[in-house]
């Protein structure tokens, strides 16, 4: 391995003197921060001017719209008590009192008070129209030629407030177009008897709110109201919107707690808004007066384009300077990276070329040699890891064997070496379940040795090993698929599970293993039915049910090997299954077939 030169640099341009230089542009880029608190400083300064304005202007139209309500209720009001001093009017039933008809009843001087209708509306700006209605609505004289079939929503704001002295009411023509209506109740002998209409269009309000008061061409004055369905809509057409059912976004009625207060929005363009709100609650109406905040902040964003040029200037300046000393003070931190990322990576032989007479020389050195003493560390700890790995894969080998070992001796019968009871336990849970939930059969044999008692005291307890070991060769031979299973099910007893097996064959099989075991002829020299050793065997095939246990079909097993032993053995039975609902059992037959 080749081996650097680490001994100690001789001093020079340190990394301090470095710092300082680096802490020089620090200092330029204080002066630009201190640059960009002006300008925000600045932007509040005129956010705080935009809401002086906006203050003002909503005093000074609030009033005015006021100012104007109040002039057009005075001049209904005032037509109104004329026309109750000039005359005497009397309404009669709707059978008998229609002024304009044919009866003689008629006491109203319909030519009297058409002249002093159009007078007032003549008179009056901005009035459209003059009704006078009956306390039911309908119309009695009208400036209209066509009053009797005036529209019904003027006849149900007319009615709405008939007591009160005068009523300002929003209502919308069919083209669209908002105007005013403005009712009052004429009265004779401390008695209401007609009802006076007046529609004003908004012609006066629209030049009002519509007028440019001076900080940019977006501010606009919303006039809105709120409809009975509680639904706010503009009472004249929007500055930028000439469609009158455009929802204008900003709902001053939610704001009436904080009025005074500038606030940011979004209105019925989508544009950010700097907006004051004015409830005008009597009338249920309110102005919003409102600026684009692009608009308002174009000064401020004239101030960031210089601010921004002059930080760009400033850095450009800066960025020379740095790279005057950028190769000194970038290349080592660099090397040094490079360096320890091939190290990390495995490659333990890179080593930093860096022979500066600083303090970055020095710490190359100490880093060099920390590498060397990580190889020595590395390959004695390569080592150990070999020796233990190979330690861990004996101890691995000699588990699995005992583990193996284990499992052979926990489900293997140590006399017959087929399946013990524990084999065929787990695998009777484990083939319930599945049958269980697939809804296929299950069937099951249990094999006895007839007069094994007898077989062992006359010949002995070796030759009874030699013959249930002879019996569990033959049985293991003859259930020849992997899936089934040949268990000693307990002393002379076998028990044989056929999973995926049809009844027949299950049945073939059972006295197929009768047959088979009397071909054998092995001597039984105490047996009263034969002079060979027989087989008796017990079989069902089952469709597993929620209601029945498993415990419950081995039983019925269990019952049909003593049935064949009851009717003479060396033969086999078939079981009898539990009983179950008459539906599950129909199912049960069908899939049995």
């Amino acid at each position: 391995m080749k081996n650097f030169d680490v001994s100690s640099p001789q001093p020079g341009l340190g990394i301090a003197a470095k710092v300082a230089l680096v802490l020089l542009g620090t200092n330029l880029v204080a002066v630009l921060a201190t640059g960009l608190l002006y300008y925000y400083r600045h932007q509040d300064q005129i956010v705080t001017t935009i809401e002086k304005h906006l203050k003002s202007v909503a005093q000074q139209e609030s009033h005015l719209v006021l100012q104007i309500l109040q002039k057009h209720k005075e001049h209904v009001g005032l037509l109104a008590s004329q026309l109750q001093q000039s005359m005497a009017m009397q309404v009669k039933t709707r059978e008998t009192s229609t002024i304009g008809g044919n009866t003689k009843q008629n006491t109203l001087d319909d030519m009297f008070l058409r002249q002093k209708l159009q007078h007032f509306k003549d008179m009056i700006p901005n009035v459209s129209a003059v009704h006078i209605t009956d306390l039911t609505g309908r119309v009695l004289v009208s400036t209209l030629p066509l009053s009797n079939k005036y529209p019904l929503p003027i006849q149900q704001l007319a009615l709405q407030h008939p007591f009160d002295q005068v009523q300002v009411n929003v209502h919308s023509s069919v083209a669209g177009e908002n105007y005013l209506i403005l009712t009052n109740t004429m009265y004779q002998d401390d008695r209401p008897i007609a009802v006076v209409v007046a529609e004003i269009t908004l012609s006066e309000l629209a030049s009002l709110v519509n007028r440019h008061i001076g900080l940019g061409y977006t501010e606009e004055t919303m006039l809105l109201y709120r409809s009975p369905a509680g639904q706010v809509l503009p009472l004249v057409p929007l500055k930028f919107e000439s469609d009158s059912a455009v929802i204008p976004a900003i709902n001053p009625f939610q704001y009436t707690n904080d009025q005074s207060r500038i606030s940011r929005k979004y209105d019925y363009r989508g544009h950010e808004v700097f907006a004051i709100t004015q409830v005008l609650p009597d009338f249920d109406w309110a102005l919003v007066f409102k600026i684009d905040v692009d608009d308002a902040m174009s000064v401020v964003k004239e101030q960031q384009t210089f601010l921004l040029l002059s930080m760009l200037g400033s850095a450009f300046i800066v960025l020379l300077i740095s790279l005057l000393f950028s190769r000194t003070l970038t290349k080592p931190v660099t090397n040094f990276i490079q360096v320890a990322q091939m190290i990390a990576s495995g490659d333990l032989t890179q080593r930093i070329k860096w022979t500066s007479k600083d303090e970055v020389g020095m710490l190359a050195g100490a880093f060099n040699r920390m590498a060397d003493k990580l190889i020595r560390v590395n390959e004695e700890l390569d080592n150990r890891v070999k020796d233990k790995t190979k330690e861990l894969a004996k101890t691995n080998e000699r588990l699995a064997k005992a583990n193996r070992d284990l499992e052979r001796v926990t489900l293997e019968d140590s006399l017959t070496r087929i399946g013990n009871r524990r084999a065929f336990d787990q695998a009777m849970r484990r083939e319930w379940k599945r049958c269980l939930r697939d809804g296929n059969p299950l069937p099951l044999l249990i094999v006895d040795v007839d007069y094994f008692k007898n077989y062992n005291d006359t010949l002995g307890h070796n030759a009874g090993d030699d013959c249930l070991i002879h019996i569990a060769t033959l049985l293991d031979r003859i259930v020849q698929r992997d899936g089934d299973l040949v268990a000693r099910y307990g002393g002379e007893e076998f028990a044989i599970l056929l999973p995926n097996t049809t009844k027949i064959d299950c049945e073939k099989l059972a006295h197929c293993i009768v047959q088979v075991m009397n071909q054998e002829q092995l001597p039984h020299p105490a047996s009263p039915i034969s002079g060979f050793v027989t087989l008796s065997v017990g079989y069902g095939t089952y469709l597993p049910a929620l209601k029945v246990s498993s415990v419950q079909f081995i039983k019925s097993i269990d019952q049909a090997l003593y049935a064949a032993k009851r009717q003479g053995r060396n033969r086999a039975a078939q079981a009898t299954l539990p009983r179950e609902s008459k539906a599950l059992r129909v199912n049960n037959i069908s899939k049995l077939a």
